[in-house]
């Protein structure tokens, strides 16, 4: 009796066991994942490798770099004109009668003084700069600065457009092999989910014994592990591309 009541009380803890066992290979809503429908990227497309890299040039770092880069230009061409501020310029008009006084000779007579008024204009333009001697060096340092700021400023730019770019090409490339992994890893899944229904059927019905219905086990969840990971490592490098570039990746099926 005693022998029948361990065997029976045994027998339900092995279909515990692999109620467990079929349990925590089954569940396929990993907690890093929760909540995220991972089947839109079932048919996620890359766009060309060239249209991510064109959109870096909108990203908003190096918009911020641009405008700066801007301000600079203004900054000397304001420096540049700067000694047109210190020349003076004046001008003056008037129009009324004047009077003047002529000379005039006829054959060997004495010269004749002869007066006319007549009505005309009179203009005046004046053009004066105080400029001290100072000026011209500390303009033309001034100058000099500025363009070495400019040049800075545009280097800069420039080294991080590469910069950015290099990223987004070492992230594109890892992320269409990760997507290429991944529907490797589903048709793996798919093979081990449907052995593990199978022996798990024969596991209940004393074909196999626990070892190697665990064993089986194991190996699903470890292939569910695997593309729980490359999904995560997915979404992540196509969240880090999308905020480089600005353009948003979709799933082509959705489009």
């Amino acid at each position: 009796m005693k022998l029948r009541f361990t065997s029976v009380l045994l027998t339900c803890l092995t279909l515990a066991l692999s109620g467990m066992l079929h349990a925590q290979a089954t569940n396929n809503q990993p907690s890093l994942l929760a909540g995220i429908d991972t089947s839109q990227l079932n048919d996620l497309t890359l766009p060309p490798l060239a249209t991510l890299l064109d959109a870096v040039e909108s990203n908003p770092q190096i918009e911020y770099l641009k405008s700066q880069k801007k301000n600079i230009e203004l900054d000397l061409s304001m420096v540049k004109r700067e000694w047109m501020g210190r020349i003076n310029v004046s001008g003056n008009y008037s129009y009324g009668k004047g009077t003047s006084l002529n000379t005039t000779t006829a054959g060997s007579t004495d010269p004749v003084l002869t007066y006319a008024n007549a009505l005309r204009s009179t203009y005046g333009i004046g053009i004066g700069a105080g400029l001290p001697l100072s000026f011209f060096s500390d303009h033309a340092g001034k100058v000099k600065k500025t363009e070495e700021l400019l040049k800075q400023s545009d280097l800069l730019t420039k080294q991080e457009i590469q910069s950015i770019k290099l990223q987004v090409v070492e992230i594109y490339t890892n992320l269409d092999m990760l997507i290429k992994s991944r529907k490797k890893t589903i048709d793996l899944l798919f093979i081990a989910n449907s052995l593990l229904k199978m022996k798990a059927a024969d596991y209940a019905n004393g074909v196999i014994d626990l070892t190697e219905y665990s064993s089986i086990v194991s190996n699903q969840k470890s292939i569910q592990s695997e593309l729980d990971a490359t999904t995560a490592q997915i979404i992540r490098s196509k969240y880090q591309l999308e905020i480089l570039t600005g353009v948003k990746i979709t799933n082509q099926a959705t489009e």
